[in-house]
């Protein structure tokens, strides 16, 4: 008799999320056993029922919800900047050789040198606001998409161009066909890579250039020694970055069919 899925098959596909609620369970046990005995500081690293205090806090009060829609504000901006210029880029580089030879070295320079430090610069330029931290988190989230596209556009297969020649395919068709199919998952791939690395740079940005925002909400928080609230904000980042990550993969995984075999 045929019946319906047994818990063992359940279990095999739900074995990450399982196996990652397993963890971070256990993790948080440990963490509140530390601090109840003393083990851990909770003046400095909290616990996780003194952040469910700071959030009950802090929720009650409403003005989180103004650092967070700024943060996010900064985040989709510098993104969706960065997507959009690290793609055209990525494609011309890795399609014409001499637009490689002309862009491989300033590439490597920028991605090279720390975001860090060109925000006094920054500061200098744009003043403390808005768009000083877009310009962070675009220039941290740039660069995986470039060197991403610009590597799926190289990898595809020469094989594939010329047989979509044989057939007399136009430029323009090969592009459709061939090249920005076989490089969309490594595109995916920067793309999700820069979600990430974008979260770091709304951070960094508003800790050192920030009046409003995730960032300075915590800094803010750090110098009252409310580790709570400190914690807090680490915790919305992180799932925030856990969120966009599982998104951008699942989104990876759709279209990884579209690379030519």
């Amino acid at each position: 008799m045929v019946g319906g899925p047994s818990s063992a098959d359940w279990v095999r596909r739900h074995e990450r999320l399982l196996f990652g609620v397993l963890g971070i369970v256990a993790l948080l046990s440990l963490w509140e056993v530390g601090t109840a005995t003393g083990y851990l500081s909770s003046t400095i690293m909290s616990s996780p029922t003194g952040i469910v205090r700071a959030a009950q806090l802090e929720f009650g009060r409403g003005e989180i919800w103004g650092h967070i829609a700024y943060s996010l504000t900064e985040y989709a901006i510098g993104l969706v900047f960065a997507a959009v210029v690290g793609v055209s880029v990525g494609f011309i580089a890795g399609w014409w050789q001499r637009a490689f030879f002309i862009l491989d070295p300033w590439i490597t320079i920028l991605y090279s040198t720390p975001t860090v430090a060109l925000v006094p610069l920054l500061i200098i330029i744009l003043g403390i606001g808005l768009w000083t931290n877009v310009v962070v988190v675009f220039l941290i989230s740039l660069f995986p998409i470039i060197v991403n596209t610009l590597v799926g556009v190289q990898s595809t297969g020469q094989w594939h161009l010329g047989v979509a020649r044989s057939f007399g395919a136009t430029q323009r068709k090969q592009w459709t066909s061939v090249v920005i199919p076989g490089s969309l998952p490594f595109i995916l791939t920067g793309l999700r890579l820069a979600a990430v690395h974008g979260m770091v740079g709304v951070v960094v940005a508003e800790l050192i250039a920030g009046n409003r925002g995730l960032g300075f909400f915590m800094n803010l928080a750090g110098q009252y020694l409310q580790s709570g609230t400190v914690m807090l904000g680490i915790l919305i980042i992180g799932l925030w970055g856990v969120f966009i990550s599982e998104v951008m993969k699942r989104v990876e995984d759709r279209f990884e069919m579209w690379r030519p075999d």
